[in-house]
């Protein structure tokens, strides 16, 4: 067997967005042989908040974005709130039958 020079490959996926999402080219960046590359960045965040750089994001975006998005985590917090005092108190009622039925013999 002929030792055969290993050549690099080269992978690349196009993506075609139709239509454009917009005229701005600022998110691409032009490599050293000039072409040009789609930059993308992810972010994940626990809670029920995104950080505020993020909320300041959502409102250039759409303005008042951020005063809904606080507003649903504020109705989240206080329905889940609600849920588990209706939690507690069924608890409460269902210890205090048994505690009666015990005492009844």
């Amino acid at each position: 067997m002929a030792d055969e020079a290993a050549s690099p490959t080269i992978e690349a996926e196009l993506i075609r967005i139709d239509p454009p999402l917009s005229d701005d080219r600022s998110f691409l960046e032009p490599n050293e042989e000039g072409a040009i590359f789609r930059i993308w960045t992810r972010a994940s965040f626990s809670g029920p908040l995104p950080p505020p750089s993020m909320l300041e994001d959502y409102n250039k975006a759409h303005p008042g974005a951020s005063d809904i998005i606080i507003e649903l985590a504020r109705t989240e917090l206080n329905m889940a709130v609600a849920e588990q005092r209706h939690r507690h108190d069924l608890e409460s009622k269902e210890s205090n039958a048994y505690i009666e039925l015990a005492r009844r013999g």
